[in-house]
Order: C-alpha cells, then sequence, then structure tokens
C-alpha cells in the first residue's frame, strides 16, 4: 500500500450533540462526508478522477466543536488515509 490514500469528500452535516452527562470544555459534534462523485455529462476534472476510484464513500464522526466549527457543509475536503504502525 503506497503510504497515503486521498479522498475528496463532501461535508453534509456539522451537528452540535447534546449529552446530559457531557462533562467536557470543548462539546462534541457529529460530521458526515460522502465521496464526490462527477456525471457522465459534467466536464473532465478532478471530481471524476477522485470518483472513479472512490465511487462510495462515507465517513461519520463526532470531533470538538472547536475542530467541527471550521468545516461548512456544503464544500469539499480532502481525507488522508496514512498507515499507523
Amino acid at each position: 500500500m503506497s503510504p497515503v490514500m486521498r479522498c475528496k469528500m463532501v461535508c453534509h452535516e456539522v451537528t452540535h450533540v447534546r449529552h446530559a452527562n457531557q462533562e467536557r470544555d470543548d462539546p462534541l459534534c457529529d460530521v458526515r462526508f460522502s465521496a464526490v462523485c462527477a456525471l457522465p455529462k459534467d466536464p473532465p476534472g478532478e471530481n471524476a478522477v477522485f470518483g472513479k476510484f472512490t465511487p462510495v464513500a462515507e465517513y461519520k464522526a463526532k470531533i470538538v466543536k472547536s475542530v467541527a466549527d471550521k468545516l461548512e457543509p456544503g464544500k469539499t475536503y480532502y481525507i488522508d488515509f496514512t498507515l499507523a504502525e
């Protein structure tokens, strides 16, 4: 495996999570992403390349609000996977 695999994904959701017993200085948010895709009628470009190699993907996580607030639904982001040994 190469050292890094990169996906291009669209942010769909950033939701502040409320937990009754959450004792955190920085509360959590739910974030949800899915893979970019290109339709056959779209001009060739980066989304077509990423869509070819990762046609279906979803990433969901709970992350701290101070980081999640930097994400914008509807915007695209690169998500990198690096082997950890």
